[in-house]
């Protein structure tokens, strides 16, 4: 006999109450619960530093839906909302609000969308799953936290708006896209990973990059600095996947573009590289 696959549920958040330095980083134990309305009115949360359930501030309405994982869709938050996200795995969660810091930190799994924007150490230390702002972000996503020497090792992050100094900070691995403009220091001491850019990079981008991948789509006014070296036009299968990839997931099309490499940061024999739009 075939045993029926559980129902997926949809679970839609609904401010009740004034919300004021609310601490979510224990809202992510709904990914371990069984979604009832008693198990998710009881989980714990902070708010101005006092404990209080989660049913006290949110009603909580749950329907079925066909989908693949369990969906959550949060309304009434705003930017002294922060923590949301951490360790977050498997299901989905789409805020529609701005919120405050270290969204989607240490994330293992799942999607985060934030229809608004955040502040700083946006996915800091992410090791998986998705995170997509459709505003701006703070400072240091996708970085490691103050005293850590290692940022994101996988997942992905996207910004269709702007983002602050210190993307991809001591980044490993994984994928960040902004589509706005960024802060100084992009790529500072990244170790591997895809960075992509849709406008310039202000100032000190990669400097002390030992690998991994900056990838610039516009490139007027763009000035290289000499720890980078020219190294020529560039066509690999690593970039063709990666077009490829980009098209298929984000509906970013680079198909027609070539790209111009240089490579450092020389200073301490980085192999790191820049690529260039060239058309």
């Amino acid at each position: 006999m075939v045993k029926e696959s559980a129902q997926m549920k949809t679970i839609i958040l609904r401010k009740k109450k004034p919300i004021f330095n609310l601490d979510l980083k224990n809202f992510s134990s709904i990914n371990h619960i069984s979604k009832s309305l008693k198990n998710i009115s009881q989980i714990k949360l902070l708010m101005n530093r006092r404990e209080i359930k989660l049913g006290e501030i949110f009603s909580i309405e749950i329907l079925k839906n066909k989908n693949v994982d369990d969906d959550i869709k949060i309304f009434g938050c705003n930017e002294s909302c922060y923590n949301l996200g951490k360790n977050w795995q498997k299901d989905k969660v789409f805020v529609y609000s701005d919120l405050g810091s270290n969204i989607g930190s240490k994330m293992i799994s799942g999607e985060i969308k934030v229809n608004g924007s955040v502040h700083d150490f946006l996915g800091a230390e992410m090791s998986g799953g998705l995170i997509y702002i459709t505003g701006n972000a703070g400072n240091k996503a996708g970085g490691p936290y103050l005293g850590k020497k290692t940022g994101m090792t996988g997942g992905e992050i996207v910004i269709e708006g702007n983002a602050g100094d210190f993307i991809g900070l001591l980044m490993r691995r994984g994928l960040i896209i902004v589509k706005g403009s960024t802060g100084d220091f992009c790529c500072l001491k990244m170790i591997a990973g895809n960075v992509i850019l849709f406008k310039e990079p202000r100032n000190n981008f990669g400097i002390s990059m030992k690998r991994g991948s900056l990838i610039l789509l516009k490139k007027k006014k763009l000035v290289i600095k000499d720890y980078f070296k020219k190294s020529g036009s560039i066509e690999s299968s690593y970039l063709n996947f990666l077009k490829k990839y980009l098209k298929e997931k984000f509906f970013i099309n680079l198909n027609n573009m070539k790209f111009i490499r240089y490579y450092g940061d020389r200073n301490l024999d980085g192999i790191g590289e820049v690529l260039v739009n060239d058309n």
